[in-house]
């Protein structure tokens, strides 16, 4: 089974911290930058708690586009296995991820949206049987080697070397995450 993020991975919502950062402080920054692990050492904590709502907001949670690949990923993967989105979002801008993926027709390939409890996701993924976790941000995606999940980071777009902790693969489109995510299936 497979667990997925949402922001950053699924829905583009990346963009729309980059134009924001650019608006605020004149600072451009690739998408694949924003998540909150690479974006907070450039605009700050305070900053990034600032841009938060903003972004995860009805309106713009539903602007997002679609992750280049994405949609067609998530078929080829439900073909496979069950696909739960295992979000970071809480409270009242949790469900506006179920609402963009029924807009998008991608609920079908969805088996159930589960939003942020303050559990780490790896945990969440472990608990509902989930062997692969594919996130945006590497945090999510720490954990001591050997637990047995594959640990796929998507970043696309991202070109140069990052250093990862053992047993994270880096894929930079969703058809290379694919391929990594359905070996040994």
């Amino acid at each position: 089974m497979f667990a997925l993020d949402y922001d950053g991975t699924i829905a583009d919502t990346n963009t729309i911290k980059s134009k924001w950062i650019r608006d605020e402080f004149g600072i451009e920054i690739a998408p694949y930058n924003c998540d909150r692990t690479w974006c907070v050492p450039i605009i700050g904590e305070d900053n990034y708690n600032r841009m938060s709502p903003f972004v995860y907001d009805r309106e713009h949670s539903l602007q997002a586009k679609p992750i280049p690949g994405a949609p067609e990923a998530l078929r080829t993967l439900s073909e496979h296995s069950p696909v739960y989105v295992v979000t970071a979002r809480t409270g009242s801008n949790a469900p506006f991820a179920e609402e963009w993926l029924t807009e998008h027709g991608l609920m079908q390939y969805i088996e159930r949206i589960i939003p942020g409890t303050g559990e780490p996701k790896i945990t969440v993924a472990k608990s509902l049987g989930c062997s692969i976790l594919i996130d945006d941000d590497i945090r999510h995606l720490t954990d001591m080697p050997g637990n047995g999940m594959k640990l796929l980071l998507i970043k696309p777009g991202f070109e140069g070397d990052v250093s990862l902790p053992l047993g994270v693969t880096l894929c930079t489109t969703w058809e290379r995450l694919v391929e990594e995510a359905v070996k040994g299936i």
